[in-house]
């Protein structure tokens, strides 16, 4: 799904939603259609419908959360709608401790609301990293905080099978630039390259 195909997939959801309006696994993929269209809202009433079937689904808990952080993204980045985004990651993360979504979403609202993640985050995204090995963007989320604390050690662990994978094209580059900064002990350099990728 992709910006162009999102409003015609959540309209097929929706219709399917429609038929089978409290079964579980449809509203969590209603949930998912409308927030990848930019329906935060509707997201957000798909995960209460979900969350009043099953009080301890992480699923929903998540895409209420996301759907709080984007409308307050969008709106302008209140900073208390941020907070209560983070609530609902936590309060996924203490029904599945070992799931690394809730804490990967924890970090990215503190990227999302435009402040530095605070010490709890950036612990969070390492553990996600470590849960999650084989995913690379939380891998470099990983790597870019040890850059952004001056753990320069740890962020070329961090970047290290991302820079001798299989990448090719501007991501291989951009991550090969970056191990470059870090070989040369400048963490603050490495995440410039990202930032600057990023945009």
């Amino acid at each position: 799904v992709n910006r162009k195909t999102a409003q015609r997939v959540a309209g097929e959801v929706r219709r399917v939603a429609a038929s089978y309006p409290n079964d579980p696994m449809v509203l969590v993929t209603l949930a998912e259609a409308e927030i990848d269209s930019r329906n935060y809202a509707a997201s957000e009433a798909a995960a209460d419908r979900l969350l009043a079937i099953n009080p301890k689904s992480v699923d929903a808990m998540m895409f209420k959360g996301r759907a709080i952080m984007e409308r307050a993204k969008a709106a302008g980045g209140n900073a208390d709608s941020f907070d209560q985004a983070r609530s609902w990651f936590i309060k996924a993360n203490r029904v599945d401790k070992e799931d690394p979504e809730p804490l990967t979403y924890y970090y990215r609202s503190y990227l999302r609301q435009g402040i530095a993640p605070t010490r709890n985050a950036a612990r969070a995204i390492h553990y996600a990293s470590s849960l999650m090995p084989q995913d690379d963007d939380v891998r470099l989320l990983s790597a870019l905080q040890y850059a952004r604390d001056n753990q320069i050690a740890e962020a070329k662990q961090a970047l290290a099978l991302l820079a001798f994978s299989a990448h090719h094209g501007d991501y291989g580059k951009m991550v090969q630039s970056m191990m470059a900064k870090l070989n040369a002990g400048d963490g603050k350099a490495a995440v410039a390259i990202a930032e600057e990728a990023q945009k």
